[in-house]
Parts: structure tokens; sequence; C-alpha cells
């Protein structure tokens, strides 16, 4: 079933959103946000998918993605784009239940509203997983974007953009990892809102 992008994790605020969950010895959050902010993500093709364009069989240009609903108080915001079916392509190589980081985005401005061009002056990236665990293009690990690169065959793969708001500016350098990101950010999020879509190879 093709999946087209939604907003998830959406809640009213004042409800309890748990935003992290456990999964291929990764580090998740563990801290509880009060509400969250929708998320949007410009990026399919006539099928519901991930646009080529944004991955390995195409340009591998980042996604056009925007987000609404900050709470008062955001100083930054933080964005991970990774896909949450790694362990089930063939050529990956890491633990059962893994996540892939793609796209690691922090120190953006409190007034930005989404990406899509230009990154705001002071904004940073971290380095994406290409270097774990994937016998697939392994040489494409770098503090950029780079998009999903499946085996040709596999079952379509989720993809999941959250952008957290977060009460704290950003005190991490430009190349850090998922995992030492969300460490950093744990216990400063004060919304967060998630996209999804989906994206199976081509072969082309």
């Amino acid at each position: 079933m093709i999946k087209r992008i939604v907003p998830i994790c959406a809640a009213a605020v004042g409800l309890l959103v748990l935003v992290g969950c456990s999964g291929g010895g990764r580090y998740e959050l563990e801290q509880q946000v009060s509400m969250t902010m929708l998320v949007t993500m410009g990026v399919v093709d006539e099928n519901g998918f991930l646009d080529v364009s944004h991955t390995c069989e195409g340009a591998d240009t980042s996604p056009t993605v925007t987000w609404s609903g900050a709470p008062a108080g955001t100083k930054s915001f933080a964005l991970v784009f990774e896909d949450i079916d790694i362990s089930e392509d063939p050529g990956f190589e890491g633990e059962e239940g893994a996540k892939f980081a793609h796209w690691i985005v922090y120190a953006l401005p409190p007034d930005t509203v989404g990406l899509g061009g230009p990154m705001p002056s002071g904004t940073l990236m971290g380095i994406n997983d290409f270097d774990k665990g994937s016998s697939n293009r392994s040489s494409r690990t770098s503090i950029q974007y780079s998009g999903p690169c499946p085996s040709s065959g596999d079952p379509a793969h989720t993809i999941v953009f959250t952008v957290y708001a977060l009460d704290s500016e950003n005190k991490l350098s430009a190349g850090e990892s998922r995992d030492k990101l969300l460490q950093f950010i744990d216990g400063k999020i004060l919304a967060a809102g998630q996209a999804t879509v989906e994206f199976q190879a081509t072969g082309q």
C-alpha cells in the first residue's frame, strides 16, 4: 500500500505524546512533549512516493519541508530525516529495527518555517549514516543530505521527517551524529512534529 505524506504523532495541545521509540540500538528520546507541530513535505511523485530527485536514483537534492505550530519560547529548531525500514534492505549490515539518518539539520533560527533553498545563516548539518552498516553507496557519508538508496527489488521503505522546536540555542558543532543531536535536545523539546513518505527503488 502506498503511503502518502501525512502528519503523524498529531495531538491536541495539553496531551502528552512520547516522541521517541526504541529500535536498533540507537539513542531514542525519553522526553515527552505536550504538543505537536504540523510538518509537510512537498516531495511526492504521481504515485505518492518520495520523488526520485531526492534519492540516489536522481539528483539527490534535499526535499522541501515546511512546518507550523511552533510555540512561543522556541529558540531553535532541529530536524532529522531518516529511514525506519533500513534493516529490511538486503544490502544493510546493521541491527534489526535500526533507523538510518539521511539528513541531520540543527541550529535553525527560531523564525524558520521551512527548508527548500539556501540554509538560514548559522544553520549546521550533522553527518549522515552512510558509514554505518551499509554496503550500498557507503561513499556518500558526509555532512550533507544523502537521500534514500535502497536495493532494487526491496520493499518500499518508510522515510520519516521529524522537526523539533527547542527551548535552547544550539551548543553543538557541525558534523554531529543523529544520536549526539538527540542526546543534546532530550529535555529541551517544546514541540515536535513528523511527516512520513515511502520510497521504493526502481532499479534505474
